[in-house]
């Protein structure tokens, strides 16, 4: 199958759905050819050479540094911690990651489909406060982040992929 990287809804099972109505959210996935386990799909995902600048600048800027070990423990559930994350929930194929100041959220699924899975990855946005009429309302500066936000996430989901082919 070819790498073809969809923004979709979020599936009606997704930890992340109960942030939906608190700020934004945003779904992406692929389908690989292999039978991917979350464990794998960690790994790989926060072992990408993409991802490791995201790490970098979390050690720099935010005094939140981690290692390979950190991603290890993670992804076979012995920690709660990642760099800038704790798990906020966590079940057999989905992990649900809360960073350091509770405003966002980090989401990461595999759905088995037959022979092939389909690989998730979302996030969240946590309003602080609704405007008129009881609408959620993210500051501006915030919103003006979420086309690179979308490339970003895009980007991210397609090392992991790559990264998955070259093992």
């Amino acid at each position: 199958m070819g790498l073809k990287i969809q923004k979709t809804a979020l599936p009606t099972f997704s930890l992340l759905r109960a942030y939906e109505t608190r700020g934004y959210t945003d779904c992406y996935c692929v389908i690989v050819d292999d039978g991917i386990s979350l464990e794998r799909y960690l790994r790989v995902f926060f072992g990408t050479r993409l991802f490791a600048i995201e790490r970098r600048i979390l050690m720099y800027a935010a005094g939140k540094p981690s290692t390979q070990a950190n991603i290890d423990a993670l992804a076979a559930g012995t920690s709660e911690q990642f760099a800038a994350w704790s798990v906020e929930r966590r079940e057999d194929r989905q992990i649900l990651l809360c960073d350091f100041t509770d405003k966002t959220r980090s989401w990461l699924m595999c759905e088995p489909r037959g022979g092939a899975t389909c690989l998730y990855f979302g996030s969240a946005v946590v309003a602080s406060g609704s405007g008129q009429r009881g609408r959620v309302l993210l500051p501006w500066y915030i919103r003006l982040t979420f086309p690179f936000h979308r490339l970003y996430s895009r980007l991210l989901l397609g090392a992991a992929v790559r990264k998955l082919n070259d093992l």
